[in-house]
């Protein structure tokens, strides 16, 4: 997970969770799950890659903010860059579809870092 900040627009903290699906199915749902359970406001941005495993057919009912589903795997990097554009949040997340949240102490760790030094852009886990 890395977490990138923005320029802020004032009001709100905004975090959006940018994700990038292929073939996800056995993880996707536990994912999301645990971004809603353990932060709360957070949004969620999903787009698959030209899954066949089953995930086209799970996202939707994830209710995630945003869904684009590619009709070609069209790499991760670009569909990411895409993504970052896109996304309107102060704050932005990039996760792997596999990601578990067991709790929001990284993330709310980060914006802190980020908040308190205008150096600190991007916070990675390791």
């Amino acid at each position: 997970m890395m977490v990138e900040h923005r320029s802020s627009s004032g009001g709100e903290t905004a975090v959006d969770l940018l994700i990038v699906t292929h073939n996800s199915a056995r993880y996707v749902r536990r994912c999301v799950e645990s971004i809603r359970r353990h932060l709360p406001g957070c949004r969620v941005h999903i787009v698959d890659n030209a899954s066949t495993d089953g995930t086209r057919r799970i996202l939707p009912s994830l209710g995630p903010d945003s869904l684009k589903l590619n009709d070609e795997n069209c790499c991760l990097s670009p569909v990411w860059n895409e993504l970052l554009r896109e996304a309107p949040g102060e704050f932005v997340v990039l996760a792997n579809p596999d990601l578990v949240v067991n709790d929001g102490a990284f993330l709310y760790r980060s914006v802190e870092a980020m908040r308190s030094d205008p150096a600190v852009v991007a916070c990675g886990c390791l």
